[in-house]
């Protein structure tokens, strides 16, 4: 397991697992769980991530703004769709993916959230959001941290991490939080988290927990996700902990 999500994934019957390979050409490898072997290399465009809508489709984001769609079958077939972002509108690398909803929630370096939903089997591109206002972007908060961003599932509602920052300083830790409702587009909260934190999770039940980890403290914060109250804290987590996962289960 690297620290880049969704460049390692199983797909949805947790039968096989997805594995991206950068060298020699790009290509996502397949391994069949079931069998205990690998299967076979997948010759793909430039495209990193992969976030599999079904048992035999995966979607991944090329360096054009598009998606490729990759079907894998006798003949695995590889399309792409319209690009929705444009070239200076840089996407964070760890974007966060409901395999339950099938719901990407994407942000850029400014804080503008890209959402597809791939429940249709194709990529629906949905109005882009602005998370920060115009007076926060002008005072220099932006988006930073290793996993900036959170989704819940069934609330449909993101959590960035945020601070004022200098411009491609989008790898240090953040001490603020915006939650953000996806579905008006309107700010839910803002939590000052008390911590330098660097990545961020959310559990997906309807009391949920969110989940701030620092790398600097070695230690995970826990809040409430509604209020932004901290509860506790699971301290000496070993050296240098940088990734959050939590399973994306029905509540």
């Amino acid at each position: 397991m690297g620290t880049y999500p969704w460049m390692t994934t199983f797909m949805p019957d947790n039968k096989s697992l997805l594995f991206y390979q950068f060298s020699p050409a790009p290509a996502v490898g397949l391994v069949d769980i079931e069998g205990k072997k690998f299967d076979r290399m997948i010759d793909v465009p430039d495209c990193f991530h992969m976030f599999p809508s079904s048992e035999s489709t995966f979607f991944m984001h090329c360096r054009d703004g598009s998606l490729a769609k990759v079907e894998m079958g006798a003949e695995d077939k590889v399309t792409q769709t319209a690009v929705f972002h444009g070239e200076d509108e840089y996407l964070i690398n760890h974007p966060a993916y409901s395999m339950k909803s099938k719901k990407i929630v994407w942000p850029t370096y400014t804080g503008k959230i890209y959402q597809v939903d791939l429940s249709s089997g194709d990529a629906n591109f949905m109005d882009p959001i602005e998370t920060l206002t115009a007076e926060e972007q002008a005072a220099d908060w932006r988006p930073g941290g290793w996993q900036q961003v959170a989704y819940h599932r069934t609330k449909d509602r993101s959590y960035l991490l945020v601070d004022q920052r200098d411009q491609w300083r989008h790898k240090t830790a953040s001490r603020f939080l915006v939650v953000t409702d996806l579905k008006t587009g309107e700010r839910v909260n803002k939590f000052e988290l008390g911590h330098e934190i660097d990545s961020v999770a959310v559990s997906q039940d309807n009391d949920a927990l969110l989940y701030g980890l620092s790398t600097g403290d070695r230690t995970l914060y826990v809040y409430d996700a509604e209020t932004g109250k901290e509860l506790r804290k699971v301290d000496q987590l070993g050296r240098g902990p940088q990734v959050l996962n939590v399973h994306d289960l029905e509540p």
